[in-house]
């Protein structure tokens, strides 16, 4: 009987603990997407505001395909870095 006990209090005990973490890794979850949101408008708005510097010197349809490269590269380097594990 008193093994049953124990058995139930650790069960318990367990069961606290996985809640907290179930609580952390949500939090972590939603602090990393609201992150990558910002992330994503200031990524925008720095490549807006590279087009328009480089439309004030180039045409536009340069400007647009310079921006777009660098685009390109940057989001194939991140998941080059991801693919090798080297994050």
């Amino acid at each position: 009987m008193d093994f049953i006990v124990a058995f139930l209090e650790l069960m318990e005990a367990e069961g606290r603990s996985l809640r907290r973490a179930v609580v952390s890794v949500a939090w972590q979850v939603a602090l990393m997407t609201v992150a990558a949101i910002v992330l994503l408008v200031g990524v925008v708005l720095l490549g807006r505001s590279l087009y328009g510097f480089l439309a004030a010197s180039l045409s536009p349809d340069a400007a647009f395909a310079l921006v777009g490269s660098l685009a390109i590269l940057l989001g194939g380097g991140v998941l080059w870095k991801l693919y090798r594990n080297d994050l």
